[in-house]
């Protein structure tokens, strides 16, 4: 969708699975405040991966061109958005 900048997904902890074996196979692979980051080849977005609890799978897209680690902080950390 054109005109959403980040999306996120709560997954089946299977669903989670296979995105974490995507994830290992990217050359983009990093950890960054306990999520998995990479970039997902078909459209260069940044993609996260995380956990809440025992039971909570996440999964986080941002597109292109955003501040990935500020909306990843926002959304995961309920942090604010730094002043422009």
């Amino acid at each position: 969708d054109e005109d959403c900048s980040a999306m996120g997904l709560s997954l089946s902890e299977e669903v989670f699975g296979e995105y974490m074996d995507e994830a290992e196979q990217s050359d983009s692979r990093t950890e960054v405040d306990g999520a998995v980051r990479y970039t997902d080849e078909s459209d260069g977005s940044t993609v996260y991966l995380f956990t809440a609890g025992e039971n909570g799978y996440f999964y986080l897209t941002v597109n292109q061109g955003l501040d990935g680690d500020g909306v990843f902080g926002r959304v995961s950390l309920g942090e604010e958005a730094p002043a422009a």
